[in-house]
């Protein structure tokens, strides 16, 4: 993982060197890597966390204001030039020539006119997990590593969305519904397992229902 952050002008750039040879493919420990929080193994059966009631921030339309103005200028914009580009062949104004069309920039333009200039960033990474990925105290070190960044960078009440697959998704899963201090957490599987899932469905719906020789037959 990478992490980027704005560049101060007293930041000293680390660099990490390997040198020798590769004899061994195991991370030997070091201060470059990250202790193992311990964690005692979930129960069998989790509770299951409810959300009763869901709370909205109350600006939040006030972030899409640039977006539907842009949408909104490049609809209109379009549809003008459109009906003056059919309008031309029956005007023979000679100020017509004077007056250019409109143009709305793209959405990459239009958000560097509208933004103001962001500092440089520097890129660097967190200190690394010396241990197996499927034990029980790695994924709550990264997990909750994770969060920890979230409310150091935006804030301690925010929500932390982390992506895993599907053979990591669900023991984090059961660990986050086993313990109270996870909540600030949004697990999700990786989009190549969502589509594996939804394939899976598709066939299985296809499968003898006729579709797939029509599909053959129709070629």
């Amino acid at each position: 993982m990478a992490i980027y952050q704005q560049r101060e002008p007293t930041d000293v750039t680390s660099s990490v060197e390997i040198s020798g040879e590769r004899t061994e493919r195991s991370l030997p420990y070091s201060s470059f890597t990250s202790p193992v929080v311990y964690c005692p193994q979930p129960t069998a059966k989790p509770i299951n966390p409810t959300y009763p009631h869901v709370m909205l921030q109350k600006d939040v339309g006030s972030a899409y204001l640039p977006d539907s103005a842009w949408l909104l200028s490049r609809t209109l914009v379009r549809s003008n030039n459109q009906n003056d580009t059919g309008n031309t062949l029956h005007q023979h104004d000679a100020d017509a020539d004077d007056q250019s069309p409109v143009s709305i920039p793209n959405w990459a333009a239009y958000n560097s006119l509208i933004c103001s200039q962001m500092k440089k960033t520097k890129i660097a990474s967190p200190p690394l997990i010396a241990a197996p990925a499927n034990e029980w105290q790695t994924l709550l070190t990264v997990l909750m590593q994770a969060q920890q960044i979230s409310a150091k960078v935006i804030g301690s009440g925010r929500k932390t969305v982390i992506s895993l697959d599907l053979g990591l998704y669900k023991p984090a899963k059961q660990l986050q519904m086993s313990r109270t201090d996870m909540d600030n957490l949004i697990l999700r599987p990786g989009e190549l397992h969502i589509v594996m899932a939804q394939l899976r469905c598709i066939g299985a719906y296809v499968e003898g229902s006729g579709i797939d020789i029509c599909w053959v037959e129709s070629r």
